[in-house]
């Protein structure tokens, strides 16, 4: 897991980046709208997924 390697230092400044990133509106919150915008880019259900 990702957060058993960083300091919780570094975890925080990635969190903090990813809010950023996602909080198109500004308002220190990510709307529903704002995370779908970020995963639609990701291939979430290939990830998890497990073929059998």
């Amino acid at each position: 897991m990702v957060g058993n390697n960083l300091k919780d230092t570094q975890l925080q400044q990635i969190v903090d980046k990813t809010i950023m990133f996602a909080d198109k509106d500004g308002d220190g919150r990510i709307s529903f709208e704002e995370f779908r915008d970020v995963v639609s880019g990701l291939d979430v259900h290939k990830k998890m997924v497990v073929d059998v």
